[in-house]
């Protein structure tokens, strides 16, 4: 892939914010602050999804190719997340509930209940993930699975031309892109 950083985050809600630090700082480096906004959000979703959802060890990815930048959050739990429905007005969602509308728990987290849209506190990171995103999915594997956004990469990025990976090693991203990196001043941290 062309370039390529990764890092490891404990399975605490307080890694949100150094995974986004950690996304925001390698973007900046690659010269792709534009994308720092989504990028930092994406992250964002993805690993408070993978917090509340999953078990560690919890790896996130930051890669670019073919005018692509995908962000990645590895977890070790094989479930895929749900896209819920989009809450159209939560104000008579939360009426609706203590007037007898059935309150069920939410079967991947006993902890989040959920009304006529779904959880009345949480279920809509993979709403705004898709928002943000130029596409989005879920790779799963034997160790668990990889929750993956791609963002395209400005065209006046000044790399973009250089940014090809035509030599393959075999080696995929989470969504499929073929992954080479390239070394270079991008490595510096």
């Amino acid at each position: 892939m062309c370039r390529v950083a990764q890092q490891h985050f404990p399975d605490d809600p307080a890694a949100v914010s150094p995974a986004r630090l950690f996304v925001g700082v390698t973007l900046r480096r690659w010269d792709l602050g534009a994308l720092v906004p989504d990028g930092e959000l994406a992250v964002s979703e993805m690993l408070t999804n993978a917090m509340v959802h999953a078990r560690p060890p919890i790896v996130v990815m930051v890669c670019v190719t073919e005018g692509i930048t995908e962000i990645v959050v590895t977890d070790s739990d094989p479930r895929t997340p749900r896209l819920r429905p989009q809450r159209r007005d939560l104000l008579a969602d939360l009426d609706a509930l203590p007037l007898g509308i059935e309150d069920h728990a939410d079967p991947r987290h006993p902890g989040l209940r959920y009304g006529p849209s779904g959880s009345i506190a949480a279920g809509r990171g993979l709403i705004i993930l898709d928002a943000i995103s130029t596409a989005w999915g879920v790779r799963r594997h034997d160790h668990g699975k990889d929750v993956w956004a791609r963002l395209a990469v400005p065209t006046a990025w000044p790399h973009l031309s250089a940014c090809t990976c035509r030599q393959s090693t075999g080696r995929m991203s989470a969504s499929g892109l073929p992954l080479h990196h390239l070394e270079g001043a991008w490595d510096v941290a």
